[in-house]
């Protein structure tokens, strides 16, 4: 997919009845104009309109580069 990329969101959520820690994790497609993010980036996103059936967000920038190159 050029110029998108997919960010993924984990969050640890209780169980309701259990207690138990569970991660949960939410895919997001994200604009990215320049093709600069990598595997492993943490990015910042941000709300746009929508540019495509899925596309809803744009990465701003990259917060923290990953350590392992691809």
């Amino acid at each position: 997919m050029n110029k998108t990329a997919v960010v993924e969101i984990v969050k640890l959520e209780k169980h309701r009845i259990y207690q138990k820690l569970m991660r949960k994790t939410t895919k997001y497609f994200a604009h990215d104009p320049d093709n600069s993010a990598e595997i492993g980036d943490e990015v910042l996103l941000v709300a746009i309109r929508p540019l495509s059936k899925m596309k809803r967000f744009q990465i701003s920038r990259t917060i923290a580069e990953s350590e392992f190159q691809t």
